[in-house]
């Protein structure tokens, strides 16, 4: 199967960000894109304006669908910040699609960098910036605040630089380099049942071997205090006779 191609550009119109917010809540993607969960439409529009040469992209499929979306904050040291959120249309190529549009920022700006922090507990976040090439750099203790569960959790902070993007990639199209998905298990085998003609048998068996020693009297078993063998036969109940 051909992987789809991404085209990337950079979106200013004030209709198309508010839409594009309206799109990430509504296909419930807002406490993982916002895990502060304090994005109202205002901040969204005050987040993707274009200003102070931060960037808002977006990715597109050969059709022109809406496929994910990202900022890009230019921060000291020429690192810029990234939130990346790939729409429900574009989960299942959303290695591709992420690693496409960390190397069109490369290309487009003077980034020694990108960085990102994110919530410890957002495994799936943490697996798909490690298979574009990120490094997990620390672990930061109480450092994001996640709405859902009203409290302080870890982050996680990776990064990511030209020549890590570019090591990554030799492995990504050898076919390596996807996010991890979780072990299965092997399939335990199946017990083996004995085959009717033989179990029957078999009853038929033990049957005739239990009146055999019934009727030789061997086979006596006592319950209650009497089976102790304490001398003291009350309570004796002989089975089989």
């Amino acid at each position: 199967m051909i992987q789809p191609a991404f085209r990337y550009k950079v979106v200013t119109d004030p209709a198309v960000r508010s839409g594009l917010y309206t799109r990430m809540m509504s296909e419930g993607l807002g406490e993982f894109a916002c895990p502060a969960g304090n994005m109202t439409p205002e901040r969204w529009m005050e987040l993707t304006e274009p200003r102070d040469g931060n960037i808002f992209g977006v990715s597109l499929d050969p059709f022109g669908n809406y496929c994910g979306m990202a900022t890009f904050t230019r921060r000291e040291y020429r690192m810029w910040r990234f939130d990346f959120t790939a729409f429900r249309r574009g989960f299942e190529d959303a290695v591709r699609q992420a690693r496409g549009a960390f190397q069109w920022v490369f290309g487009m700006t003077d980034a020694t960098a990108l960085y990102g922090i994110t919530p410890a507990v957002f495994r799936h976040s943490v697996n798909l910036a490690t298979a574009c090439g990120f490094a997990v750099v620390s672990r930061l203790p109480s450092a994001c605040w996640l709405a859902r569960r009203n409290r302080y959790v870890d982050g996680v902070l990776v990064i990511c630089t030209r020549q890590t993007l570019e090591d990554s990639d030799m492995g990504f199209n050898a076919g390596g380099g996807g996010a991890s998905v979780p072990e299965v298990k092997p399939t335990p085998k199946a017990e083996v049942t004995k085959p009717v003609t033989e179990a029957a048998t078999a009853a038929r068996q033990s049957q005739k071997d239990k009146a055999a020693k019934a009727a030789g009297l061997r086979s006596t078993i006592l319950t209650g205090e009497g089976a102790l063998g304490n001398g003291n036969n009350q309570g004796k109940t002989l089975l089989g006779q």
